[in-house]
């Protein structure tokens, strides 16, 4: 008897002891909250199986619907639905402990590792934290800086002449219909053209990309099949000297941009992404984002060949010169909630 005593103690002190789980609640007057609640479980009564408890760190999201029920989504792709046998909801803030009555619950959603909606795991393809020395690909030239939440170490710096990271990108076709893009950025100075912050290609055959300039401020352009040349940029005046989340959308109709959780800017043009092979590039891209260079004139029936000056490649976009943090790279469109979510998850 006493060993058990002894391991219920142990399991109890246990228990209290996990950090609590950091939450995002969605209320019904369109206002949001940010915070902690304990590891408790959330007890659930479902008309089909009974009472079931389920630990709040396996939740992704719980709906509540009009009828009162709440639905459940788990981490592992389940689904539930049933009554809760919460009155309340008791959240932990900045501003202290507040009690939210479910009545005023639209949705409570749990946050990842990473401090950003787990949900937002979904389609993710590349996310780049430059804190960490797993990150895939090749750095070239940029260096360690003080990220957008004033940590050391945490974004990386470009030059704006030589300095770019490449990725390799073989998830084909999963990049054909829809992609989102996006950057924690900060600018530093601007050239005569666009800089780039994060974009996919291959060879002289650009996907997408998010590129900034001084003139036209950030500016989002997917490549579709078959175009001739960037297919209606949307663009938006923005100046980057502070930190700004620039989120780029495109769901196979429109395309869509965002600076700080905003929609800034859309446009409907239907269609298949080109480049869905090749690199992601951050930065800079050499020799992905450039035209194919003009042929060499052909000789003259005469053998003489005729005088003309070399063409280079023409930039579609050119280097950036800023500070670049927390790339993220989706295989499906966010939308206007989930953008949102990002940027206050992140900021």
């Amino acid at each position: 008897m006493k060993i058990l005593l002894l391991f219920l103690a142990i399991s109890s002190l246990a228990l209290s002891l996990e950090p609590p789980v950091r939450v995002v609640l969605d209320l019904n007057d369109g206002s949001r909250l940010l915070g902690e609640m304990p590891a408790q479980t959330i007890a659930v009564d479902s008309s089909t199986l009974g009472t079931l408890n389920v630990a709040l760190g396996r939740v992704s999201v719980v709906r509540m619907e009009h009828d009162g029920n709440a639905l459940f989504f788990l981490r592992n792709g389940d689904k539930l639905q049933g009554k809760l046998a919460w009155t309340e909801v008791k959240l932990t803030t900045k501003l202290g402990e507040l009690s939210v009555p479910l009545s005023q619950l639209r949705q409570l959603e749990t946050l990842d590792a990473d401090g950003v909606p787990a949900t937002l795991g979904d389609g993710l393809l590349l996310h780049l934290r430059f804190d960490r020395a797993n990150n895939p690909g090749k750095i070239h030239d940029a260096k360690p800086a003080t990220g957008h939440r004033g940590k050391p170490k945490t974004a990386l710096e470009f030059d704006g002449k030589k300095s770019w990271i490449e990725v390799a990108n073989d998830n084909g076709k999963r990049l054909s219909r829809q992609i989102t893009m996006c950057a924690w950025v900060r600018q530093t100075g601007s050239g005569e053209q666009p800089g780039l912050i994060v974009g996919i290609g291959a060879k002289h055959r650009p996907g997408a990309g998010l590129a900034a300039s001084a003139n036209e401020g950030v500016g989002w352009t997917p490549m579709l099949e078959g175009s001739e040349g960037p297919p209606g940029e949307v663009a938006h005046p923005a100046d980057l000297a502070e930190w700004t989340l620039v989120v780029g959308t495109y769901d196979g109709v429109t395309s869509t941009l965002y600076l700080n959780g905003i929609q800034v800017q859309t446009q409907r043009q239907p269609g298949v992404l080109a480049a869905r092979t090749g690199v992601f590039t951050i930065g800079g891209a050499p020799n992905v984002f450039q035209a194919e260079p003009e042929p060499a004139p052909a000789p003259a029936a005469d053998g003489a060949v005729a005088a003309a000056e070399p063409v280079d490649a023409v930039e579609m976009a050119g280097w950036f010169k800023g500070l670049i943090d927390e790339v993220r790279i989706y295989d499906r469109a966010l939308n206007a909630d989930e953008v949102r979510a990002l940027y206050e998850t992140t900021k």
